[in-house]
């Protein structure tokens, strides 16, 4: 469990194949990023993560997001994110790289990932930044999430190809 707390960089970085992370709680903890995701076929389950402080974003260089999957160039990864919530991301809105989950950034639209992200809940998030999941990579899927009052975050596919969202849920 992770709360109230502040650190400069990145709070985790799971390198490896077949892993789990589950029941984590990050509540009011501040980091450059909580979660980078490299390997194949890694599990972050049961999940919370609420109330990330507030940046200077506009100086932030894009790497303030909770959850970072991170594609190989030549190995596809099927990394899941599954049963986890977002909520609460206070900020300045807009394209601030504040993503609750990024799968890939622009220098991997090329590789295929195969993210699945499923069932997980997000509430209020679009101050931290408008992409609530942003897709930057090939061939992931994002199915059965439920997105509570988010007017202004979304699910943005920005780069890549053979990506596919169906059964979301959309509330206020």
């Amino acid at each position: 469990q992770f709360t109230s707390g502040n650190i400069a960089t990145k709070m985790s970085a799971l390198r490896g194949d077949h892993n789990t992370l589950t029941q984590l709680n990050f509540n009011g903890y501040s980091a450059t990023h909580m979660i980078n995701i490299y390997g194949r076929y890694n599990l972050l389950t049961y999940s919370n993560f609420q109330n990330k402080p507030a940046l200077d974003l506009t100086s932030h260089g894009g790497t303030g997001d909770m959850v970072q999957i991170i594609p190989d160039s030549t190995i596809i990864g099927y990394n899941t994110i599954r049963y986890c919530s977002f909520q609460h991301m206070p900020g300045l809105g807009g394209d601030y790289g504040n993503e609750c989950i990024r799968i890939g950034d622009s220098q991997y639209a090329t590789f295929v990932s195969g993210t699945v992200v499923e069932y997980c809940y997000f509430e209020d998030t679009g101050d931290g930044d408008s992409e609530a999941i942003s897709v930057k990579s090939r061939e992931n899927c994002l199915r059965f999430n439920t997105m509570v009052n988010n007017p202004d975050a979304m699910f943005a596919f920005r780069n890549g190809d053979n990506n596919v969202a169906y059964n979301n849920f959309f509330i206020n």
